[in-house]
């Protein structure tokens, strides 16, 4: 009888298949979770860019907005404007809200498509003194 000792049995790449299958699945939890904060960090440059914006606004009007026209930005952000106070992304539904008489604003971004595994629901909101709050949970721990 003839013996190959130069192959691999083929338990030996069943413990390779099993190894790499488990490191596989450590992996992908937290590329997902990095993804998300990722997405999370998107809102929060969109929601600084719009305060930016409404306290340059108000130093000029006096006032406050809630218009993404009065602000210009749409563009500058590659949002898709739905309306006078609400635009788009991939990701995000963006909404600016004004209390009268125009003194204060708050900025939202509340989470569209929250699927698959690592998605979070929630909102992002910022204020004129720049706090971020929300009810996602990575609202206060994404910069």
């Amino acid at each position: 009888m003839t013996t190959y000792k130069n192959a691999f049995t083929l338990i030996e790449l069943l413990v390779v298949i099993i190894i790499i299958a488990i490191i596989i699945a450590l992996a992908i939890p937290k590329f997902l979770t990095g993804a998300e904060a990722t997405r999370v960090a998107e809102a929060k440059r969109i929601l600084g860019s719009i305060r930016e914006s409404e306290v340059a606004y108000q130093s000029v009007t006096n006032s406050y907005t809630n218009s993404f026209n009065d602000l210009g930005l749409s563009d500058s952000l590659g949002l898709t404007q739905t309306s006078l106070q609400q635009a788009t992304t991939k990701y995000w539904t963006i909404n600016i809200h004004c209390t009268a008489p125009f003194a204060t604003f708050t900025a939202e971004a509340v989470r569209n498509t929250a699927t698959g595994y690592g998605a979070l629901s929630g909102n992002i909101c910022i204020n004129p003194s720049g706090t971020v709050d929300g009810n996602h949970p990575y609202a206060n721990s994404v910069s």
